[in-house]
């Protein structure tokens, strides 16, 4: 052989060479970043491996093998079909398998001693108390990244264990898939996330990536937790969905801490809130900003469904079926809106009215307290009781919008109704149906001197509704440029009621007459003082005069001035013609309000 030829064959046996060293250091560098696969009933020497008997404790033996793939840059626990006894923490980039949530299970052993501050799974060094971290300083203790846990059911033990969690983790970046947790005697999952917030926003891109804590969770199933299903408290930016929550002694999903922007595609919640003794008051409360969700269910209620306390929520539909019977407190809603700026498309409410046995309080479909929020549709399909009246809808906030609504059935009780107005509030649109109520629109009398309720409108067409409008007593102030419209559907009259009044003191609006006349009242037209001081017993006649139209308003306030209680006769008419008459003892000092109100050009009047 040529001595060139020499010089290329031993060129081509090294190259080979080189490509060959290459591949070998390729695959141990993929297999070290992909991590290793042990199952936990034949991991390799010394390792010992587990019984998953179901009797066997293999806690030592399970948390071994953990540990021996924590130390190799991660990789996977795989548990086969049966029952692994043992308690278990994890490191980062472990991951956590088993044969399907209906065949490999993680039991915690009878009285294990797990605290309401550890779970029977969690990562190492859990502390729901630790203090907020830089997202750019070195992990603290119990920070574990990159958990993943697949395919398995995790045991509480709850009958042989009185304390505990099911699963803790505290971190970030974690990934659930077919997850189950279950008999529990505190919460079902508990996942925290205490960075400093906005801590991660100043570093370069791959800093970023790598502490962005955004996990997801897909198809999980907690039930018999002795408090809550989920306390979630972070990571923020989560996604979750196909989440079902059932039978816990709290709220079944309770959102706090670190968990904005988290992203719910289908939460299922039923039968929660059993434990009398626990102070949770829903079944899931949203205590964080910018949620969006494509469907929250929630199915039987003992307390209130949701609670939105927080703002900037989107959500596609919340759908509530049915009141627990057993329900515990008084004035629970499906949906109770605390927060502000919060957007629902659709509510569906079926049979959530107080229609427990005793009871003084409304309970209802949604109550709405928080300010500038929007309701695209609710239907409702109500149940009331003829001991406890309901309210469908409660507006005690300002600037809300209800753009549509269909409210059915809350006749049984005087004081049920399908709307109801409460004190000051300012400028809420609600428009809709209410069929097969008491009540139709409701204005509840806490308002008070120099706050009065600006603006709002309500308009509602009614079906069976034998009081489209009602002030349940005397008024002893003005609602300014309130317009309440109504439409009958079986007769098709349509009413209105517009109250807007310049000034905001008690007066005497045109087309009204009262007789004898008050103190510098002027009859027949002209707005006038109407506070008339009285020392003896009095009788007054009002009528509206011929010609009234839709609207027109007599005010009255009277005060006895002198020292002992009097008698005062109100008799209220139409056209001279007395229709209804009202006694009243005044005490001393005592001031009595009362309105008439036009509602039709016919000379319809209503009494407040």
């Amino acid at each position: 052989m040529r001595y060139k030829d020499k010089i290329a064959r031993a060129m081509a046996i090294n190259a080979e060479s080189i490509a060959s060293a290459n591949t070998a250091q390729l695959a141990e560098n993929v297999q070290q970043l992909n991590g290793i696969e042990i199952n936990v009933m034949y991991p390799p020497s010394p390792l010992v491996a587990c019984k998953v008997d179901g009797v066997t404790n293999d806690t030592v033996a399970l948390q071994a093998i953990q540990d021996f793939i924590g130390l190799n840059v991660g990789g996977t626990i795989y548990i086969p079909q049966g029952i692994c006894v043992a308690t278990l923490q994890l490191d980062t980039n472990v991951k956590l398998k088993g044969a399907g949530w209906l065949k490999s299970f993680i039991k915690c052993p009878n009285n294990a001693g797990v605290s309401n501050n550890n779970g029977v799974v969690q990562t190492r060094g859990f502390n729901p108390s630790a203090t907020l971290w830089n997202y750019y300083t070195p992990y603290p203790t119990g920070i574990s990244m990159g958990v993943q846990i697949e395919d398995i059911c995790i045991d509480g033990n709850a009958a042989n264990n009185t304390t505990g969690n099911g699963l803790c983790l505290y971190g970030g970046k974690f990934l659930f898939r077919q997850l189950a947790v279950i008999n529990v005697a505190n919460h079902g999952i508990w996942s925290i996330t205490n960075g400093i917030s906005l801590s991660s926003t100043q570093g370069n891109y791959l800093d970023d990536y790598i502490n962005m804590h955004e996990s997801t969770a897909d198809t999980v199933f907690i039930c018999n937790a002795g408090n809550r299903g989920w306390f979630f408290e972070g990571p923020n930016d989560s996604r979750i969905d196909n989440v079902q929550i059932k039978t816990t002694g709290g709220a079944a999903f309770w959102v706090d801490g670190q968990a904005w922007c988290i992203k719910i595609g289908t939460l299922h919640m039923y039968f929660t809130n059993q434990n009398p003794l626990n102070t949770d008051t829903c079944m899931m409360w949203a205590n964080e900003d910018n949620i969006m969700a494509d469907r929250i269910n929630i199915d039987t209620p003992k307390l209130d469904g949701i609670v939105l306390n927080g703002s900037f929520n989107v959500i596609n539909t919340i759908n509530v079926l049915k009141r627990n019977p057993l329900r515990t407190g008084a004035g629970c809603y499906a949906v109770r809106i605390v927060g502000n700026q919060n957007i629902i498309s659709k509510i569906i409410s079926y049979q959530n009215g107080d229609f427990s046995a005793t009871g003084t309080s409304d309970g209802g479909d949604l109550y709405v307290s928080g300010n500038d929020n929007v309701i695209s549709s609710l239907l409702v399909d109500g149940l009331d009781s003829v001991v406890c009246g309901t309210a469908s809808v409660v507006i005690a906030g300002n600037h809300n919008t209800i753009n549509w609504f269909d409210i059915n059935g809350y006749s049984l009780n005087l004081n049920s109704k399908a709307i109801k107005i409460i004190g000051n509030t300012n400028s809420n649109y609600v428009k809709g149906t209410a069929r097969n109520c008491y009540n139709g629109a409701w204005y509840e009398n806490t308002l008070t001197a120099n706050q009065l309720g600006v603006g709002n409108e309500i308009d509602i067409s009614t079906d069976t509704v034998l009081h489209p409008l009602t002030f349940p007593t005397p008024i002893n102030t003005i609602v300014d440029n309130n317009m309440y419209r109504t439409y009958d559907i079986l007769t098709g009259i349509r009413q209105v009621l517009c109250c807007d009044l310049a000034q905001k003191k008690l007066s005497l609006i045109p087309q009204a007459y009262a007789s004898p006349d008050p103190t510098n009242m002027l009859i027949n037209g002209t707005k006038g003082a109407s506070f008339r001081p009285i020392t003896s017993s009095a009788s007054f006649n009002f009528n509206l005069i011929a010609g009234s139209t839709a609207g027109d308003i007599l005010v009255l306030a009277i005060t006895n001035t002198g020292a002992s209680p009097i008698t005062v006769t109100f008799n209220v008419g139409y056209l001279l013609k007395t229709v209804t008459s009202s006694v009243l003892t005044l005490a001393a000092g005592a001031t009595f309000g009362l309105q008439i109100i036009c509602l039709v050009s016919a000379g319809n009047w209503l009494e407040i």
